[in-house]
């Protein structure tokens, strides 16, 4: 059922633009493609939507680890920066749009870790 509830989440963010108009990409889907051609995503910016997992809540600024789901346990995730006044309380609960240019880029094979950090990078109201 959350399954189903993640996909349809999913669907209205994208088949609605999202973010005026522009693409709006997966957590999994935009660290695929910037781990295959790192060189030709390198300072693009993007918009991505998530989850936030773990990030250092009492803190300016704070550090954002969005994934694609909560439970997946899948290690692929993006690192964002935002203002602690950007920041609402119920952050971990939701899935959250962000504004960034892709910065760096980072894989640990063995353990299938992809990462990808956006600098600079806001969250999208």
């Amino acid at each position: 059922m959350r399954s189903i509830l993640l996909v349809t989440a999913l669907f209205v963010v994208f088949a609605l633009g999202g973010c005026g108009g522009e693409k709006v990409y997966g957590v999994i889907d935009l660290v695929e493609k910037v781990t295959r051609d790192e060189a030709a995503w390198t300072g693009k910016e993007v918009v991505v939507s998530g989850y936030p997992s773990l990030y250092a809540g009492n803190t300016d600024p704070i550090m954002l680890n969005l994934v694609a789901d909560l439970h997946s346990g899948t290690e692929s995730h993006i690192y964002c920066t935002v203002p602690k006044s950007s920041v609402t309380d119920d952050l971990d609960k939701k899935l959250v749009t962000v504004k960034g240019k892709i910065g760096k880029v980072h894989t640990q094979n063995y353990l299938n870790l992809k990462t990808v950090t956006l600098e600079p990078c806001e969250l999208v109201k």
